[in-house]
């Protein structure tokens, strides 16, 4: 009760959901797989505790803490469950830590992947982020917004190299630092072209972590989509 007492008088501090989970840990003994942690997700972060916060200061406390935009949150299918713990899901940061996480409840999972989505989206809707990197042995910033969608522009002058609606991306990877985007061409009307490799794929080299850009690029997928038709964000799968 006082736990959540503390969390309706937190308003300021925007949040949104919190609980007991379990957390899965690398240990030789099974049985220490897994340990109980408070979970709080607020508009931007999600935070992790050794016991529910009774102060607003618990909230800049906690280890790790980590920005919603720049993850990547999605249940864990039963076909790819480890141990025997169901309800799970998974948060990858952007330095690509797997935070697996257990629900008390297959209703607390869905509550939590509702949250997280919603959260997310949210964060996307008025996010901008600007990504520092290398593409041709030059400097590049690759922009990635609602607004700008995919935008590469020259490090140092700022012209712009290229502009991509989301659309057209048909492939992400990362290797090394790097990630390749890959796009259709904007006059292809074939709806199989990626199977034929009529793409145009740019590998950049950031200076951030590449797993969080590739992350917010999802992110920012999902923003528009849901932009276009909020229902998605009640579908089951969209890991």
């Amino acid at each position: 009760l006082l736990c959540v007492d503390f969390c309706w008088s937190l308003g300021a501090c925007q949040v949104i959901h919190f609980g007991w989970v379990a957390l899965r840990c690398s240990s030789s003994e099974q049985w220490k797989n897994y340990v109980p942690q408070y979970l709080v997700l607020r508009s931007n972060r999600v935070n992790l505790f050794d016991f529910p916060p009774t102060s607003a200061g618990d909230l800049s406390q906690s280890v790790p803490g980590h920005s919603i935009l720049t993850s990547h949150c999605s249940e864990v299918q039963a076909d790819r469950l480890l141990d025997d713990w169901p309800y799970c899901f998974c948060i990858t940061t952007a330095d690509g830590e797997q935070l697996y996480l257990a629900a008390e409840s297959q209703l607390e999972l869905a509550k939590w992947i509702q949250q997280l989505r919603r959260a997310t989206v949210d964060a996307a809707l008025d996010g901008v982020m600007v990504f520092k990197g290398t593409w041709n042995r030059k400097s590049v910033d690759l922009t990635v917004s609602l607004q700008e969608q995919l935008a590469l522009f020259d490090g140092q002058d700022k012209s712009s190299i290229w502009r991509k609606p989301f659309a057209q991306l048909v492939k992400t990877s990362t290797d090394d630092g790097s990630v390749a985007l890959s796009f259709l061409p904007r006059t292809s009307t074939d709806a199989n072209a990626h199977q034929k490799s009529e793409t145009e794929t740019f590998k950049i080299h950031f200076q951030w972590e590449h797993h969080g850009v590739v992350n917010v690029i999802h992110n920012m997928m999902l923003a528009a989509v849901a932009t276009l038709d909020p229902t998605i964000l009640n579908e089951d799968d969209l890991s």
